[in-house]
């Protein structure tokens, strides 16, 4: 495209481009995280910056396992469809009902979800699966056998993601007792009501999960109607995020070893509120899986010198190849790390793309001069001498002006003492003389 520039002027040009998702060329499973690009801008008389090469990543989709604790061929009572229908699922894995026999109105999304949700009941919950899944979700399941939950703990504790919302199938005893170890919220009591509700009037908008939606002029957070909820008091530790008009906790986080916890103390269905219906549920709902899920937004681009953080995998070994072919082998200090760990490259003093190599892991990412070298304004010679020559005297020229203006500073106070003396003195004269002239 072309483009017409005058001194000091700025334009916005637009390029489209279709990206699939797809693996290389010979079919492995190895996946290629990032695209590559470039902007080359021509008839240059400064050819170090003609070019800025970017990378970018393609949303990975969130992958969510959900255990639907309550669940119905009727969408109306199953605790899973408002969940389903706001993370854009339509595809139903409840064992023995087809969708032909369950009357659950057909989701079309109109675009692909960025969510990838497996929905399975409390007896179909596999504990060797769950590391496969960035959160686990616990729709009002009251029960889970002692297998499923030791694999949830240790899930939690390695640095898994929890979501839960209680609901009518909870019992209060026994989910303390369950969920002991990582539960932010030890639950007191269910109440419901008939006519009065709750809504929420206190939100933490300091914590990252609410900072987007905060700037959302149209999200009301007061008109959701809580006609049910369990009463509970925080674990010390934990945070509570919401709640609700009465001070009771509505939403509470706690960290469990490497792991995160919410907990929601309604459910996600309408049985016990209209939140599923209020404009901030799916707002609300995709922010709450983002968080749990942390998954970082990838730079797209470095400058020459800029460390830049790389991921390691437990037990990986990782190669950096630089534009130069130069190569670099990194591995996580901690083989007792099960999420692995971050390091920095700091060999980044080439311009290009640089490779990042693993069996399983083939990534890139862009190094680009640093735009600041391309600034031709003239600066004053004074002021580079000042910059480069006897710095030494430079720093003791600053503290010698920093120490005549607190002289100065303290010379003015003293001004202002011997002004407040004068007055002083002139109203006692004034007061001698008003005395002499007045009788009792």
């Amino acid at each position: 495209q072309t483009v017409e520039l005058v001194h000091q002027s700025e334009a916005v040009v637009e390029f489209h481009a279709k990206i699939d998702r797809r693996s290389d060329s010979e079919g492995s499973t190895m996946q290629r995280f990032a695209q590559r690009g470039a902007v080359v801008v021509e008839d240059d008389h400064l050819h170090s910056d003609d070019i800025f090469r970017f990378t970018m990543h393609l949303p990975s989709p969130i992958r969510i396992l959900a255990v639907n604790g309550e669940s119905d061929r009727d969408w109306y009572d199953d605790e899973s469809y408002w969940f389903r229908l706001a993370l854009g699922e339509s595809t139903n894995h409840r064992e023995g009902v087809t969708e032909n026999e369950s009357t659950f109105p057909e989701i079309q999304p109109d675009e692909p979800s960025y969510f990838l949700l497996d929905l399975v009941e409390p007896h179909q919950l596999d504990p060797q699966s769950l590391d496969f899944y960035h959160v686990v979700v616990l729709l009002n399941v009251g029960q889970l056998a002692q297998e499923k939950l030791e694999s949830i703990h240790s899930y939690v504790s390695r640095g898994g993601n929890l979501l839960i919302a209680l609901g009518d199938q909870v019992e209060a005893k026994g989910f303390n007792r369950s969920f002991s170890k990582i539960t932010p919220v030890v639950l007191e009591e269910k109440r419901i009501f008939d006519i009065d509700y709750r809504v929420i009037t206190d939100i933490d908008f300091r914590h990252p999960l609410f900072q987007s939606l905060q700037r959302n002029a149209d999200i009301d957070f007061g008109s959701a109607r809580f006609k049910g909820y369990w009463s509970g008091t925080a674990k010390e530790g934990s945070e509570i995020l919401m709640r609700f008009d009465n001070e009771a906790p509505a939403l509470v986080e706690e960290n469990f070893g490497n792991g995160r916890v919410l907990l929601l103390t309604s459910s996600f269905d309408t049985e016990w509120s209209n939140l599923p219906l209020q404009a901030w549920y799916l707002p609300w709902l995709h922010e709450s899986l983002r968080y749990l899920s942390r998954l970082e937004e990838k730079k797209r681009a470095y400058v020459v010198g800029e460390p830049v953080p790389v991921h390691l995998p437990p037990r990986t070994l990782i190669r950096v190849v630089s534009p130069l072919d130069q190569r670099t082998e990194l591995i996580a200090q901690s083989q007792s790390a099960e999420s692995g760990e971050r390091q920095f490259y700091s060999k980044t003093g080439t311009p290009g793309f640089y490779q990042i190599r693993s069996n399983y892991i083939q990534d890139f990412f862009a190094v680009n001069t640093d735009p600041e070298e391309s600034d031709l304004t003239t600066i004053d010679p004074l002021a580079l001498r000042n910059l480069v020559v006897k710095p030494e005297s430079e720093t003791q020229t600053l503290k010698e002006t920093q120490v005549s203006f607190h002289n100065l500073q303290e010379e003015k106070s003293q001004r202002i003492w011997w002004w407040l003396l004068l007055f002083v003195v002139l109203l006692s004269i004034g007061e001698t003389l008003l005395a002499n002239r007045t009788f009792r």
